[in-house]
């Protein structure tokens, strides 16, 4: 079951990605004469239209500010026809090895393992020398990536070397 908080941070995420996509952009040329401002995009937001639900936003001072802000552009990742959001949070390190003659057979090996297993979870190999490392998932908390661990820990032999990273991780809006 989610707590407060956490569908709390899950909206106020999904509001800054909504922001972070371009869906601005979009509004602000549907209308004419409107400026590219984050206050005037929350108030085209919270205008009634016949026919429409009415947005009512109760929120800081600092977020209007933010919107349409180049720091909140430069997390944002354009990968062929797909976009993606950069964001701090965090993977699990199933594997770690830098024995050259096995350790890149063996980083595979345990993300085949991983994928069949789970394949809706994405799994990344990453060498940064001398290691090999295989690290999955994209969790916004560490509670949720710790709750993916437990399960591989039950699911694997080799549960015992797992661990949380933090890592900057790459989402779908």
């Amino acid at each position: 079951m989610l707590k407060t908080s956490d569908i709390c941070r899950k909206m106020a995420f999904s509001l800054v990605v909504l922001f972070c996509c371009g869906t601005a952009q979009r509004l602000c040329a549907q209308r004419d004469s409107i400026d590219q401002s984050g206050e005037r995009f929350i108030q085209l937001l919270q205008t009634s239209e016949k026919n429409k639900g009415t947005v009512r936003i109760f929120q800081d001072r600092r977020i209007v500010d933010l919107v349409g802000s180049k720091q909140m552009s430069a997390n944002i990742i354009k990968d062929g026809d797909k976009t993606l959001v950069s964001l701090n949070g965090w993977r699990i390190q199933i594997f770690s090895g830098n024995n050259q003659a096995t350790a890149k057979e063996e980083a595979f090996s345990k993300e085949a393992l991983v994928k069949a297993k789970l394949p809706d979870l994405n799994t990344y190999v990453i060498y940064n020398a001398p290691f090999w490392r295989v690290r999955v998932g994209d969790f916004f908390t560490y509670e949720e990536a710790y709750e993916v661990l437990l399960d591989l820990r039950r699911s694997f032999v080799f549960g015992r070397e797992m661990s949380i990273v933090r890592e900057k991780i790459q989402v779908e809006p």
